[in-house]
């Protein structure tokens, strides 16, 4: 049933389909023979005792007969050791599986009590399942657009101690030991159109002046754009670099009354962000940039009831073209 499934979305090559060919290279000649589907006898056994069956390909030329995966067109299924073949301990249900539970948020400890596998075996499926976020990220078009609203800021990701308990985190240093030129500061700057929050951006930088956050603006909104932000001097100049930008005054207000200007969806997205990955808490890891990457990807399937079925069609543009 999950071959099938899996079928239908393109995911698999279709098994009886006269084009998928045998790949095998002897004496510096592809073989190049029709492969036909066929019924294999697993080495493991089942809840019953008796052995797994699961279908594979295999080569009709005669003199060749070389098995080979169904799913090695599809490398998100694959693990390829060094001789080139699919050693994955995992069944194709048993993956889909990791996948549902990662595109529907749950937590790393409650996956492993769910389906028994280890915690080193999750965490390296929620990461490859990242990849396919990535590759959509590195393939995304601009924000904004003639009278559209985009938000940006800036927002520090580091820990911080509560009730002043515990060793000292990056968050811990005072406003008062902090200058505007800090080059210790771990910011990450995010850009979003507030209609519909529709493409949250987030970029890790270890600097917020003009010289870091302008290039970055420049390159994800769209000229014309009408841009939100505070009054951070390093968005100063962005009426003349072609945007429409109205500030707002912390200080004295949450929303401008004169133009509207405010930073609310923004401010909002970043408290979700940090308690996803519990900032506050833990202090940003290394993953930080690629878990920014996975949160603008959600942004933009918000729908839970289908946030599966598009990250299905999302990863077969990153692994079937």
């Amino acid at each position: 049933m999950c071959v099938q499934f899996l079928q239908d979305k393109e995911l698999l090559p279709s098994l009886n389909d006269n084009n998928n060919r045998c790949t095998k290279v002897r004496n510096n000649k592809e073989c190049g023979g029709i492969l036909k589907k066929c019924e294999r006898t697993s080495k493991k056994r089942n809840s019953y005792g008796i052995f797994k069956k699961y279908i594979s390909f295999k080569c009709s030329k005669r003199g060749c007969q070389t098995y080979c995966s169904i799913r090695k067109q599809n490398q998100f299924f694959s693990y390829l050791d060094l001789n080139n073949r699919c050693h994955s301990n995992l069944s194709l249900t048993e993956i889909m599986e990791l996948v549902w539970h990662w595109t529907h948020l749950v937590p790393v400890h409650q996956v492993v009590q769910f389906t028994g596998r280890s915690k080193n075996t999750v965490v390296d499926w929620f990461n490859l399942c990242r990849d396919v976020a990535i590759y959509k990220f590195d393939k995304r078009s601009k924000l904004g657009g003639k009278d559209v609203i985009v938000q940006i800021d800036e927002s520090l990701f580091k820990g911080k101690r509560k009730y002043n308990r515990g060793r000292l985190r990056c968050g811990d240093i005072r406003p008062n030991e902090v200058t505007e030129n800090d080059t210790d500061d771990s910011d990450d700057t995010e850009d979003n159109n507030i209609n519909n929050t529709v493409g949250a951006k987030n970029y890790g930088t270890q600097k917020r002046d003009k010289a870091t956050l302008l290039p970055i603006i420049k390159n994800e909104v769209e000229l014309g754009s009408i841009i939100h932000s505070d009054e951070w001097r390093a968005y100063s100049s962005l009426n003349n670099e072609g945007y429409i930008h109205s500030t707002v005054n912390h200080q004295k207000w949450f929303i401008d009354p004169d133009t509207n200007a405010n930073t609310q969806t923004i401010e909002c997205l970043w408290k979700i962000v940090k308690k996803r990955y519990e900032i506050k808490v833990n202090g940003a890891s290394p993953l930080l940039p690629r878990q920014l990457k996975e949160d603008w990807w959600r942004s933009l399937h918000p729908n839970k009831q289908t946030i599966f079925d598009e990250f299905l069609s999302d990863m077969k543009d990153a692994f079937m073209t």
